[in-house]
């Protein structure tokens, strides 16, 4: 956040050698952008678009709405795999298979089998799956989860499930995340735990989402550090990271907008 001296406002995020620039005078952002063409050498996009993603803003029945999606992305990662899938198969109503785990050992195959699977482009589908669920997919960060626990040794099983991550994607891709200026205001965070512990490990998988104005703005889901020996422990650990995480975002919005904000409401059941 840079501050000029007349007090207008300039937020960037730097994405590695992309960034994203807000301001609240055009004057501000354009000095700010002569330096840093100055040092580097910078080149003006189209602000719709960001690492893939883009995104459109609309008004309806008086309320901003920002829809942020990555069709382009998704449209090519099914062309190289869905003949990977049957011709007439239907896309799938969840995004992984219900009470399925994928861990080291799930299933019983062979070397020249799991050399086939990478053959098939196993490591470059479940690059394309975090892509997705990292950026505008976070319905599919389980499934995703799942499939990167097993990229040391994927069998079929693992393949097939993570082409019907890839597929669940595919068929809703033009829904992507929204927000609206009439939606929270506030940040609010909502996690839960199970205890499905891996077979491997004996950990279990949790994962939080919190939102504002409407859509996501941070979520995860991956597995819990410890072994828990009941869901209370699990519930409690996940609550744990949850509120730990919110309190981050809280500061960071605070300082953003310049003011203090009440306390994040965190939501577990």
């Amino acid at each position: 956040i840079i501050q000029c001296p007349k007090g207008y406002k300039t937020w960037i995020v730097i994405h590695a050698d992309d960034c994203d620039c807000l301001a609240e005078n055009l004057q501000s952002a354009k000095k700010i952008c002569d330096i840093f063409d100055k040092r580097f050498g910078i080149k003006y996009t189209n602000p719709e678009h960001m690492l893939g993603t883009v995104r459109k803003r609309y008004v309806q029945n008086g309320v901003l709405f920002e829809h942020i999606t990555q069709t382009g992305f998704l449209q090519d990662l099914w062309d190289e795999y869905k003949h990977l899938l049957k011709k007439d198969a239907k896309p799938p109503d969840i995004p992984f298979p219900k009470g399925v785990q994928l861990y080291i050992g799930c299933e019983d195959v062979s070397d020249e089998e799991i050399a086939h699977v990478r053959a098939q482009g196993y490591m470059n589908i479940i690059g394309g799956l975090m892509w997705g669920a990292r950026n505008t997919k976070p319905a599919v960060s389980f499934g995703t989860n799942q499939c990167t626990r097993v990229m040391a040794a994927p069998g079929p099983k693992a393949l097939k499930c993570a082409l019907q991550v890839l597929h669940y994607m595919y068929s809703r891709m033009k829904e992507g995340i929204v927000f609206r200026s009439d939606g929270n205001q506030y940040l609010e965070t909502y996690y839960d735990a199970s205890f499905q512990p891996n077979p491997h490990n004996g950990k279990s998988p949790f994962g939080f989402t919190t939102h504002l104005y409407g859509g996501p703005v941070a979520w995860l889901s991956k597995t819990l550090p410890h072994v828990g020996t009941h869901v209370g422990q699990n519930e409690t650990a996940a609550h744990c990271f949850a509120a730990k995480h919110s309190v981050y975002l809280k500061y960071a919005h605070e300082e953003m907008v310049g003011k203090e904000h009440p306390i994040v409401a965190v939501y577990g059941d």
